[in-house]
């Protein structure tokens, strides 16, 4: 064809190869010589999922792990590890191969499971029979159940929870916290409220940007309460309960827990003001450059160094302040609060 001999066309529906390669192959031709039609190929590289790195993954995978974990254990990238398995490199083992464990579900499960939910009951109320129970007064509360899942958002919060016990947290069950029959009972609000503070959750309304099933996982249940249910659980359980019986419980065995600590008192300021003893009306404080009605309009409260409020009441004088039973001077600064 080069020569004149020949056609591009009579080429084409004789050896029935189509135009564009035949275009190529002549280009290729001109620019490189016809040598450049009998170089040797570039040798291949290595394959990376090899019969037993296969093997391999396919026994983690039997095991429940991952594709992510197992690409991590073995060496190979996520994506390698994904195209092996769709296109069936990787060897999947028998049903009788593959240990008895129970895996969990995954995030994305849940998450389907929930939305899912939403057509019934509500979002995320996976529990309707406990519900339903609850609702026409079979059942005293819901169930404390957990269960195995992956990836469990705010799952770390039950890592405090046996410092949430050890404060007293669950002491006023049941002698000053009470709630009627219903799916969620006081010791669910009362974790809720707890683990609400541990992820700095300052208001009901929070509640709301966090998944209600995934938090609901952490304290045992389908879901946790929405704001306005939660709000009405408070409420309830001040109205019925004695709240304040609990506080000067909690005061006083933490006191008495170690009393060396109850010597030594802060005095914190915040934004509202209190009524105080007149004692402490008097005096005059350097840093505000007026008396001490100034700085009396914020509310005072007295900790001690672990930050839990002192039981009795604390008597306030001009520039001082004292701690009674046996207490000790603690002086008020130019800063306030006092370091």
């Amino acid at each position: 064809m080069e020569n004149g001999y020949v056609k591009a066309c009579e080429l084409e529906r004789g050896l029935g190869i189509p135009h564009r390669t035949l275009m190529n192959w002549l280009g290729q031709c001109r620019a490189s010589g016809p040598a450049s039609f009998y170089r040797q190929a570039t040798p291949a590289k290595p394959r990376i999922m090899t019969a037993d790195k296969g093997a391999e993954c396919a026994r983690l995978l039997a095991e429940g792990k991952r594709p992510s974990q197992v690409a991590r254990l073995t060496g190979v990238k996520e994506s390698t590890l994904r195209k092996a398995i769709a296109r069936q490199a990787v060897p999947k083992l028998p049903a009788s191969e593959t240990p008895s464990s129970s895996e969990g579900s995954s995030k994305s499960e849940r998450s389907r499971e929930d939305a899912a939910a939403a057509d019934g009951m509500g979002t995320a109320c996976t529990r309707a029979d406990e519900r339903i129970k609850a609702a026409i007064g079979v059942a005293t509360s819901a169930t404390t159940r957990f269960e195995a899942g992956h990836d469990v958002a705010m799952a770390g919060l039950l890592a405090g929870l046996p410092a949430l016990c050890a404060n007293g947290l669950l002491s006023g069950l049941d002698r000053y916290l009470k709630l009627p029959k219903g799916f969620y009972s006081a010791l669910h609000i009362v974790l809720v409220l707890g683990f609400m503070a541990l992820a700095r959750i300052r208001r009901p309304e929070g509640l709301r940007q966090v998944p209600p099933g995934e938090f609901g996982k952490v304290i045992g249940l389908d879901r946790v309460p929405e704001v306005r249910t939660l709000r009405e659980k408070v409420h309830q359980m001040a109205k019925t309960g004695d709240p304040s019986g609990w506080m000067k419980e909690l005061a006083r065995s933490w006191m008495e827990d170690d009393p060396e600590a109850a010597g030594y008192l802060y005095a914190d300021a915040h934004i509202r003001g209190r009524a105080m003893p007149p004692a402490c009306r008097q005096g005059h404080v350097a840093r505000a450059r007026s008396n001490i009605p100034t700085f009396l309009r914020r509310r005072s409260s007295a900790t001690n160094v672990r930050g839990r409020r002192h039981p009795g009441r604390t008597r306030f004088r001009a520039g001082s302040l004292v701690v009674p039973p046996g207490g000790r001077w603690l002086p008020v600064t130019e800063s306030w609060p006092p370091q």
